[in-house]
This record gives structure tokens, sequence and C-alpha cells, in this order.
């Protein structure tokens, strides 16, 4: 095995909170904002849709949904104006081509205030910085969380998501980390092995860059298991990640191959 090209898996650990949430990465609502048209990582036409006749009953997509990637079965476009939050179209399968408003709304042409609407509305923009493929679990560059109760704003926060600028700790991209952590591995004081043998190791980053809730999964234990603990307590402190002004405790899981192989390449 190529220990360069080792493969690891992101493990979904953000607790950040958008609603439902899906196995599959799920499709944006848009919403217009101060003239840019920007995604927006909430549902607040579900409300309406859970309160009203059956779903199916509006249009039949929106009881099965289109796809994986999108469940809900529309595609809403949404407005904030003069301090409200009006509906501007709805889209079967996200189709701009096909419009369903009317069908949910009975023939209303107008622009509709989300009335029936009261939360956050996560709004993004720039690039994403952290994306895992499950419901919105996406971090962007930027994000304005807008407070809506019954379809008025009643307030507005940007957040600068990412790492500080001030923050000088050791690379988070999960390629560097197994690697630091396979050269911290105390090679000299685990026996050697005749084959090859895996531990999966997860954790997360905390407040200060230190790796918490840390399991070991695998093939061995005993020295093996307590020379990769150690291996990771050696890290140095990682950058970390922000988003909406708190850490985002992201983490990884991630395949240590002990091998002979892997010792002729990192051990000291």
């Amino acid at each position: 095995m190529n220990i360069g090209a080792m493969k690891f898996t992101l493990l979904f650990v953000l607790t950040l909170s958008f609603g439902q949430l899906y196995a599959t990465g799920q499709g944006s609502e848009f919403i217009i904002y101060k003239g840019d048209t920007l995604q927006m990582m909430s549902e607040p036409l579900e409300p309406y849709l859970s309160a009203n006749e059956p779903r199916g009953n509006f249009y039949l997509p929106l009881k099965d949904g289109c796809s994986t990637a999108l469940w809900r079965g529309y595609v809403g476009l949404w407005e904030i104006r003069d301090d409200r939050l009006y509906l501007i179209d709805v889209y079967a399968c996200g189709n701009k081509a096909k419009s369903i408003k009317n069908k949910i709304f009975k023939d209303n042409e107008l622009d509709i205030v989300a009335s029936w609407f009261t939360g956050k509305l996560f709004v993004e923009k720039g690039k994403v910085i952290k994306y895992h493929h499950s419901g919105y679990d996406r971090i962007y560059e930027q994000e304005i969380v807008i407070d809506i109760d019954g379809g008025d704003v009643k307030g507005m926060k940007t957040y600068e998501n990412g790492v500080k600028p001030t923050d000088k700790g050791f690379s988070r991209n999960p390629e560097e980390i197994l690697t630091q952590i396979y050269e911290n591995i105390d090679w000299s004081g685990i026996s050697k092995l005749s084959k090859e043998f895996k531990l999966f190791l997860t954790f997360q980053i905390g407040d200060n860059g230190e790796s918490i809730n840390t399991e070991i999964k695998g093939d061995l234990s005993g020295p093996y298991k307590t020379a990769l603990q150690n291996a990771l307590r050696s890290l140095p402190p990682i950058q970390v990640l922000y988003s909406r002004g708190q850490p985002s405790h992201e983490g990884w899981t991630m395949m240590i191959v002990f091998s002979g192989q892997s010792r002729r390449k990192y051990a000291r």
C-alpha cells in the first residue's frame, strides 16, 4: 500500500443544526438579499407544507421527493425586502421552467409574505471551506444568520467563517495530520509484524486545537493502541475551524496501517 496516498474518511462531527438532516447533501434554497442571489441552508416553506393538506396533494413530487439530493421535492426562491421575508417562486425539482407556487398557494400570482415562518435563515456567501455529503453539513467563507418572526426580520448577524488569521497552529489538512501521526509513532517500542494490520482512529479538534473524543478500533490492541494514543497526544495544536463564531469541533476517522512498509517509511 502507498502510505502517502492512504485514504482517510471525513467524519460528520459538526454540531450545527440546519433543520432536518439527510444521508445525502441536499440542494439549497435561494434568496435575494441586497441584490445578490445567494444559497440558503434553511427551508422556510416546510412549516407551511406541514401545517396544510398532505404535501402530495399540492404536487406529487412533494410527497416522494425528486432525488436523494432533493428529498423535499422543490427549490424555493425567496427575497428579503423591506424587512420582510417573501416567497417569490417554487420550482418543482429545482426546474425553473416548472413553477408550482400557484399549486401550493391557489393561483396567487403575487410575492407572498412568509407569515407562517418563525426561525433562523442561514444564508451563505463565498466559497465552501468544509463539505460533508449529508444534509446541509457544509461551511462557507461567510454566513448571514437572519432571525425571522412571523415573516418579519427581527435581526441579523454576519459571520466570517474559517481559521482565524492569528491561528498559527498545525495544518488542518487531514493528509498532513495523518503523516504527522505516523511520524509520531514510537516504532522502536512495538514489535515487528509479519503482515499488515489496521487501526481506525477517530477524534475531534477541541476549542484550543487539541484532540478530543478519541476512539481507536481495529485489528490490534495493547502496545500498538498505546503507541497510537501517544502519537496523537504528541500532535501540536491544530488550526481551529470556526463557524458562526464558534469552534466547529471538526474531526476525522483515519486508517492507520501497522506494517513493515510503515515502519521502514516512518521509523525514527
